[in-house]
C-alpha cells in the first residue's frame, strides 16, 4: 500500500517537473523570437503561457512589451498595470507603464483612492493573504487562552492580566484578519479596468441611448464601481462617473 501511494506521488512530481519544464522551454523561445524582433510570434507564446496558468510578473512585462511593440497601447498599459500589480517594486514595468500612458489620448490625470482607503490597501500588500490570516489566527488563540486564563486562574491578579490580554488580543485579531480578506479581494479583483477600445462613450445610464458624457480612448484607466447586465459603473480621476459597455474594457 505503501509503496502504490509512493509511486503514485512519484507520478504526480514528474508530472509537475516536465510542465514546468516545459514552461520554461516556451518562455525561452519566445524571448528569442522577441530579441528577433518577431513580436508576433513571441506575443502568441507568451499568451499560451497566460492560458496555461502562468500569472507572474515577468510575463505579464513581456507581453507589455510585446504589444507596446506593435502599438497597442490599451492591451500593453493592461498588462503593464497587471504586472505591477504583482510585483509593485519593478522599476522597468513603472518606466515602461509611464511610458505607454504618454500615447493615452484621454488625459484625466491619476486615479485617487480615499486616503484611509489607500493606505489600507497599501498595508494589506506588505504580506499576502495566507501570512496575514496566519497572524490574525494566531492573535485570536492567544486571546482564547488569555481568557482561558482569566476564568481558570488561580490569583486574581492573573486572572486580571489574562482577561485584559485575552480581551485586546482578541481585539486586534481583527487587523490581521481584516487586511487578510482585503489583500485575497485585491489577489481576485484589482477594482480598475483599461480602456481597449479605440473609442468607446461613457454614458450616464446603463443604456445605449442615455446621454454621452465624455468619448474614452484607448489605454484610459478607470475605477470600476458596479455592474448592472454588460454595462460597467466606472469613475475618472476628475471625480466624473458613467457608464460603459464591457466589451470596451477589461479588468487589471
Amino acid at each position: 500500500m505503501v509503496k502504490k501511494y509512493f509511486l503514485f506521488g512519484l507520478f504526480i512530481w514528474l508530472g509537475i517537473v516536465l510542465q514546468a519544464s516545459e514552461q520554461d522551454d516556451l518562455f525561452m523561445k519566445a524571448n528569442q523570437s522577441y530579441q528577433e524582433k518577431n513580436y508576433s510570434s513571441a506575443l502568441k507564446i507568451y499568451e499560451e503561457l497566460l492560458d496555461k496558468g502562468n500569472k507572474s510578473a515577468a510575463l505579464h512585462y513581456n507581453v507589455g512589451n510585446c504589444y507596446y511593440k506593435t502599438k497597442q497601447i490599451g492591451k500593453a498599459i493592461l498588462h503593464y498595470e497587471r504586472a505591477l500589480f504583482l510585483d509593485r517594486n519593478d522599476e522597468d514595468t513603472r518606466y515602461n507603464l509611464e511610458l505607454a500612458y504618454k500615447d493615452v489620448e484621454d488625459d484625466f490625470g491619476t486615479i485617487a483612492d480615499f486616503f484611509l482607503f489607500d493606505w489600507w490597501n497599501k498595508c494589506s500588500k506588505l504580506l499576502s493573504s495566507t501570512l496575514w490570516s496566519i497572524l490574525g489566527i494566531l492573535l485570536l488563540w492567544l486571546g482564547v487562552a488569555g481568557l482561558v486564563l482569566w476564568v481558570m486562574g488561580k490569583e486574581r491578579g492573573q486572572r486580571k492580566k489574562g482577561f485584559l490580554a485575552g480581551i485586546l488580543l482578541i481585539l486586534f485579531s481583527f487587523l490581521p484578519l481584516g487586511l487578510a480578506y482585503t489583500k485575497a479581494s485585491l489577489e481576485q479583483h484589482s477594482g480598475y479596468a483599461i480602456i481597449l477600445a479605440k473609442e468607446t462613450p461613457i454614458n450616464s445610464a446603463p443604456e445605449s441611448g442615455s446621454t454621452v458624457l465624455y468619448q474614452l480612448h484607448e489605454g484610459t484607466k478607470v475605477k470600476l464601481l458596479d455592474k448592472i447586465g454588460a454595462w460597467y459603473k466606472v469613475r475618472l480621476s476628475n471625480g466624473e462617473q458613467g457608464w460603459v459597455i464591457d466589451s470596451d474594457l477589461e479588468e487589471i
